[in-house]
């Protein structure tokens, strides 16, 4: 045999032993295709069970928990004290009828057009009109609006942000109905007014000039009827209730941003807040018996930087929402020639007014005092300072503008209370509030002169 067959055999077997191989490799290559893919068809199986089988457990633990947190919010509910919950009513009820100083800017065009068409009148009864206008319904008001809050506070003293809110609550349920009430029986035809004078608007239909001196005197007669029903409810604790605050251990400082952990929790360490606490300036002479380490009289509230800082604050606030509250229908009606629907946005701004304070209370007991007051003054500030552009957003830009600045200084009158009772403590709140609250007579003198 030559040697050139031999080499021809010798390719020949190679390319035998080749095509062999590469069969071999591919059977090779689709068995392992075949393993992969089944393993994955395995796997999907197993993680489908596993998804069924876990969403039945969810299921289960949902059901489970739900059955059980039922009860549970039952047990909560029915162990709240009766008569402590019948005094936040009462609370809410007295300050409800509070909630018709809140309709002074509805009522303040029929109030104005009023006094120039019968001018005489008022000019004969002026002192009476003061006293009972003025003195008589301030002093009403300086006194329902703590006193209510502070027997509300003794019956649950660890959630006093909230509680606060859900009283002041009324005040502006209150504005939401009276301000229809009062709407409906002063404008019932819903007239709008027809003499301009210097850009004044004012109305001189007899008809409706007539109903006003009316209108006080359904005010007054729902009020009384409303207000003694309301006092029944409020209950004073019993003796054996704890009803002060719980006290610091040691000489950690009281600061402004208690959270409801630290009021619940008295061995707890209070976090710092920058240097805005009550011991950071309370006076070096001012002696606190031991007793009454988390109680300030009035004297030493008078001597503490900190509270002429709140009284700065408070008197910031309260002059924009004055301005709001007492011009916001007399600056609208250069714009908006419909009564009821200004009636009805002040009715809506009310809503959020009602809404705001258990909201803010809650918020506040949560995230602290002092970071609920920052967001509320920060959200105020700027709606109010962009209110006049309403004038040219019309009905939907003035109705928005007036539920954020409702629902946002409702926020800070809710506070205001919380955190003078984590300052200063509850057994002279009602003091101490007041005598923040004098700003109010310094705000109303200057804008009246």
């Amino acid at each position: 045999m030559s040697w050139k067959q031999r080499n021809k055999e010798f390719e020949e077997r190679e390319d035998v032993m080749g095509a062999e191989k590469q069969r071999s490799s591919k059977n090779e290559k689709m068995s392992w295709e075949q393993r992969n893919k089944e393993f994955e068809e395995r796997e999907d199986v197993m993680g489908s069970r596993e998804t069924r089988s876990s969403k039945r457990r969810e299921d289960v633990m949902g059901a489970e928990k739900q059955r059980i947190g039922l009860p549970k919010m039952v047990k909560n509910i029915r162990a709240l004290p009766i008569r402590g919950v019948l005094t936040v009513i009462g609370g809410f009820l007295i300050h409800f009828t509070v909630g018709t100083g809140n309709i002074f800017g509805n009522i303040n065009p029929y109030l104005t057009s009023y006094i120039r068409a019968r001018s005489s009148s008022i000019n004969h009864s002026l002192p009476l009109a003061a006293l009972t206008h003025g003195v008589m319904h301030g002093a009403g008001i300086c006194m329902a609006y703590p006193g209510a809050v502070k027997t509300a506070l003794k019956w649950f003293p660890g959630k006093s942000g909230l509680v606060t809110g859900i009283i002041l609550c009324g005040v502006g349920v209150g504005a939401i109905v009276f301000n229809q009430v009062v709407t409906a029986f002063i404008n019932p035809d819903n007239l709008s007014p027809d003499e301009t004078i210097k850009d004044d608007l004012f109305f001189t239909q007899t008809s409706l000039l007539d109903r006003v001196p009316y209108c006080f005197l359904l005010l007054g007669g729902v009020c009384t009827i409303t207000q003694l029903f309301a006092v029944v409810f409020l209950m004073s604790t019993p003796t054996d209730t704890p009803t002060d605050t719980p006290t610091q251990e040691g000489n950690s400082e009281k600061e402004v941003n208690k959270s409801h952990a630290e009021d619940t929790n008295p061995d707890e360490k209070p976090k710092q807040v920058g240097s805005m606490t009550l011991d950071a300036y309370k006076p070096h002479s001012a002696s606190i018996s031991d007793n009454d380490d988390d109680h300030y009289t009035p004297r030493q509230v008078l001597q503490s930087k900190l509270f002429y800082l709140l009284w700065l604050i408070n008197s910031c606030v309260m002059l924009g929402i004055i301005l709001i509250s007492t011009f916001y229908k007399t600056f609208s009606q250069t714009f908006i020639k419909d009564d009821h629907f200004l009636a009805l946005a002040g009715s809506v701004g009310s809503a959020f007014n009602a809404l705001g304070r258990p909201f803010w209370g809650a918020v506040g007991d949560k995230i602290g005092y002092r970071e609920s007051l920052t967001i509320v003054i920060g959200v105020f500030g700027t709606a109010g300072a962009t209110f006049t552009l309403c004038e040219y957003g019309g009905k939907a830009m003035l109705m928005i503008w007036l539920c954020l600045l409702n629902g946002t200084y409702s926020g800070f009158l809710a506070l205001m209370p919380s955190l003078t009772v984590s300052l200063y403590g509850q057994k002279y709140y009602s003091v101490n509030y007041g005598l923040l609250t004098t700003s109010h007579v310094s705000l109303r003198h200057h804008l009246l002169t």
